[in-house]
Formats: C-alpha cells, structure tokens, sequence
C-alpha cells in the first residue's frame, strides 16, 4: 500500500491589497502537519481529503497520511487506475 508522507496545509496569509487574511496552501511532512493546531489539510496531487497518522513505535511505520475515501484517480492513493483526476470531494481553496 503506498503511503502519503506530505500533504497541503491551508496557512493563511495577510494580502497586501486588502490587509486581510488570504489562504495559501503549503506542502509539509506529515509529521510536521500533526503538530499543528486546527488546520485544513488536503492531498497534494488531488486535492481530496486525507487523515493524518502518527508514526508508530519507534517510527515504524512511518507518520503518514491516507486518502478519506479510496480514489482511482489520485497517484498517491492505493488504488490509483493510471489516469489523474482531481479528487471528487476536493478540499477548496
């Protein structure tokens, strides 16, 4: 089964035309994305909704991420049908 090590952390940064706060999206370990507080995270190639896990007893497994749902279309997935298609469920910018 592959395994997702990064993943897209949605990060939110000042616009200077508006002075509000505009979303960037940042591509991060997974172990890094764990530490974080209450963020939005999505699979970097399809967009779709991933889990986060933890690297287990002395790192084995490794932290990695999962897809929410199995999608044919997402390289990373474990079901990948060798056509790339953004994830039915995509994660907004």
């Amino acid at each position: 089964m592959d395994k997702i090590f990064e993943c897209e952390v949605r990060q939110w940064k000042p616009d200077p035309s508006t002075g509000k706060g505009a979303p960037l999206w940042v591509v991060m370990p997974v172990d890094k994305a764990i530490q974080l507080a209450d963020v939005t995270i999505r699979c970097m190639k399809c967009h779709g909704p991933i889990r986060l896990h933890r690297a287990g007893p002395l790192g084995v497994p490794r932290a990695h991420a999962e897809h929410l749902r199995r999608h044919p279309g997402c390289p990373l997935g474990d079901c990948f049908d060798g056509t790339f298609r953004t994830s039915p469920t995509p994660i907004g910018s």
